[in-house]
């Protein structure tokens, strides 16, 4: 028994983990089946119910290294971010960040020489975190923290292990995307700069690098219901358009979408919408 949440609709999440009195559920919900009904003010519904909702949530991550183990990251009661490494056919798991909340919306991956990276929210203060692995301990940075910031990171490294993180910032409601965001560390500094902004910009960003060093970025505009793309050279400003999808872009909700680049430099996009699954090879802007 216990509360009872009451119903969510239109939230743009197909996956949320609830907490209620410290036990953790997962359960789906398909977002147009009921409207929202409750209002929600930073991640509350209903204090009455003792029940906190976690927006944004990221699901668990997995990579392959180059040497044949199975990677991926994690989040344990009541909220610590782990590495689980399998060797020899057995998991053995690492804390990455004993802090509570943190772990949350994880980009992770491998560089060329096998070393972790992870790009996560920290739930509980709602700042972007990065983690990687540094003489065998982990060195976990706070990336940023101006406001409700570091939500549904995409992660990138170029040759030398230089972590670029593109990354969504809300209102001060924590409620509505208000800005794109990229931050890139270099020589153990780390540098931010908007990309775009402005109320329903920035919703999932997806960040790829090609072999020129070129970064790409697609990421939504709720309110002109677009998928933007930007492409940047190295040390140049960035190119933005809308994604010539007019016949696709008004029915792809968050999280229904993904990107790669090929080798020939053009964009492949998947989508989702409520008729079918869709794929495009884009040119850049």
């Amino acid at each position: 028994e216990g509360p009872q949440l009451p119903p969510l609709g239109h939230l743009g999440l197909s996956n949320l983990s609830v907490r209620v009195d410290e036990e953790v559920e997962a359960f789906q919900l398909d977002p147009a089946d009921l409207p929202l009904r409750h209002q929600v003010v930073q991640g509350i519904v209903d204090p009455q119910l003792h029940a906190r909702l976690q927006l944004g949530v990221g699901l668990p991550s997995r990579r392959l290294s180059h040497h044949g183990h199975e990677r991926g990251t994690k989040r344990s009661h009541p909220g610590e971010a782990h590495l689980a490494v399998r060797r020899d056919g057995k998991f053995v798991t690492e804390a990455v960040d004993p802090e509570k909340d943190a772990g949350m919306a994880i980009s992770f991956l491998l560089d060329a020489k096998d070393q972790p990276h992870i790009a996560y929210l920290d739930f509980g203060k709602f700042d972007l975190k990065y983690a990687t692995k540094e003489a065998g301990k982990y060195r976990v940075d706070r990336v940023d923290e101006q406001g409700w910031t570091g939500d549904m990171p995409s992660l990138v490294v170029d040759p030398e292990g230089n972590p670029t993180i593109a990354f969504m910032k809300r209102d001060d409601q924590g409620m509505i995307p208000m800005s794109v965001r990229l931050a890139t560390r270099t020589g153990g500094k780390w540098q931010i700069e908007t990309v775009e902004e402005g109320p329903g910009v920035g919703m999932q960003p997806v960040l790829k690098r090609d072999a020129k060093g070129r970064l790409h970025l697609v990421y939504q505009d709720q309110r002109a219901k677009t998928l933007r793309y930007a492409v940047r050279e190295p040390g140049g400003a960035w190119k933005k358009t809308n994604l010539p999808i007019s016949d696709l872009s008004a029915e792809i909700e968050p999280g229904r979408f993904s990107t790669a680049l090929g080798t020939d430099g053009l964009l492949r996009l998947a989508c989702w919408t409520s008729t079918a699954l869709h794929y495009r090879v884009l040119s850049p802007p």
